[in-house]
Formats: structure tokens, sequence, C-alpha cells
């Protein structure tokens, strides 16, 4: 067997004595495969930047956020429309007091639950207003016998 610092030496001092060669080499090869780095770098940065957002902001890492997402088979957990359905990423629903994270949710849904403050009353008088008017909606809209 080669010793293998005797290699690593070896190919060092041909490089140093070659850098001509390897950097036209280099060229070569970065544009014989320049789609594809771009692609993965892109990849990379999405990967590390989402990452750092979600352990930042939520305390979770994205290793946590795409089990959250395969237990809710790709869905937002309050109108069940799947990811493919919609222009945007679920959100990560946490509760701004405690910060706990709750679910994943579409913006609708997550802006639904932001404009009302997680306000439990607000939502109840909401669902009471709707009632009413959808009765009132089906009232006015069957014709008199």
């Amino acid at each position: 067997m080669i010793d293998l610092e005797k290699k690593r030496a070896a190919n060092k001092r041909w490089r140093e004595n070659n850098k001509e060669k390897v950097k036209q080499g280099m060229a070569k090869w970065y544009l014989e495969n320049a789609e594809k780095q771009k692609a993965e770098a892109k990849r990379v940065y999405h990967t590390i930047t989402r990452n750092f957002h979600f352990e930042k902001k939520y305390g979770i890492t994205l290793e946590e956020y795409n089990t959250m997402f395969e237990q809710q088979n790709g869905c937002c957990a309050i109108c069940n429309n799947h990811q493919v359905e919609l222009k945007r990423h679920l959100y990560v629903d946490h509760d701004h007091s405690t910060n706990k994270v709750r679910a994943l949710l579409c913006h609708h849904c997550n802006s639904l639950l932001g404009y009302a403050k997680d306000n439990i009353e607000i939502l109840q008088v909401a669902i009471a207003y709707l009632v009413m008017n959808k009765a009132t909606a089906e009232e006015s809209s069957t014709p008199a016998t």
C-alpha cells in the first residue's frame, strides 16, 4: 500500500509545479459543470439560511420542520390545503406569548390567527357573525311563495 502522506505530498508538489495545467483543468471542469454547481450552491445556501431562520426565530431545526411537514402530510393544520395547492410554503405557527411551536399553517390561516391576535373571543365573535350573515343571506335569497 502506498503511504497516504507520501501520495498527498507528491500530488501537492505536482500541483505547485503545474499551476497552469491545474488552472486550465479547473476552468474546463467549471465550464462543463457550471449549471450543476450553481444549482447545488443555491440549494445549500437555501438549506443553511432556512435552518438558521428556524433555529433563531422558532427554536427548531429544518429537520424538525420537515418532520412536522411529514406528520401533517404536507397540509395546513387548519384548512388542510396541501403545499402543492399553495403559492407559498407552510409557515411555522407559534404562540407569541410562550414562543411554543404549534403546527404548520398556510399563509391565510397563519394570517387569520395573527390578525385575531390569537384571541379566541375575537374568533368566536367572527364565527357568530359569519353564521348570522349566512342565515340572513339564505333567507333573502329564498323566493316568497
